[in-house]
């Protein structure tokens, strides 16, 4: 997914590369939940590299109870 739109993996670093062409700023956050594949995950970013993303993040979400 980019945001809320699922983009089939085969096209997601054209799709990256469109989306940060043209951005002065070239940082990609990524939210994954536990359940999403390692794999995927990886592939994603390096997806975004190819692309021309400068700056990968990973957004995470404490989990429930732990401080």
């Amino acid at each position: 997914y980019l945001d809320k739109l699922q983009i089939p993996e085969v096209t997601l670093e054209d799709k990256m590369r469109t989306i940060f062409q043209n951005r002065e700023t070239k940082d990609l956050y990524i939210r994954a939940d536990q359940n999403v594949v390692y794999g995927r995950v990886v592939n994603a970013m390096s997806a975004a590299k190819i692309a021309g993303v400068n700056k990968i993040s990973m957004l995470t979400q404490p989990s429930a109870g732990k401080k």
